[in-house]
């Protein structure tokens, strides 16, 4: 019996692309979750321009350690408004909000590798003790929680 090429493309096919899919979906690695912990000392500059869309332009620099990457550089820029501080009608706040702006924060290992995070939170003043921070950092893309 005689097949034309095409005729045995269309007998073939199927079976090659299975027998390929089969094989790549053999090949992927597995991820196991990692849990991830960062401490940062850093320093700030605040500079008010006192017009939106920012209150007032942070830069931060900071040195730190971190869960599998060891010894970490950081640096970013936050915007940073009073809460109500575009709000003519709104009471005085001693609370703030701030994001990471214009982009994300660069966490560099002693390696030279680099991780990209966003950031946002608020910080409320406190003048009987340490002021407080919190945050929200959801994980890089690539990064599972």
């Amino acid at each position: 019996m005689r097949y034309s090429v095409r005729a045995a493309a269309r007998l073939f096919a199927p079976l090659i692309f299975g027998s390929l899919l089969t094989t790549a979906s053999a090949t992927y690695p597995t991820c196991e979750p990692l849990e991830f912990s960062l401490r940062l000392r850093f320093e700030e500059t605040i500079v008010f321009t006192g017009a939106p869309p920012c209150f007032a332009v942070a830069t931060l620099t900071a040195r730190g350690w971190a869960t599998h990457l060891g010894e970490v550089s950081a640096s970013s820029q936050d915007c940073v408004n009073s809460k109500g501080a575009f709000d003519p009608g709104a009471p005085a706040s001693n609370s703030f909000v701030f994001t990471s702006h214009p982009g994300p924060v660069r966490i560099t290992t002693a390696n030279g590798d680099q991780v990209f995070m966003t950031y946002s939170g608020n910080l409320s003043a406190r003048a009987d003790g340490p002021h407080r921070i919190r945050g929200h950092v959801p994980p890089p893309s690539g990064m599972r929680v």
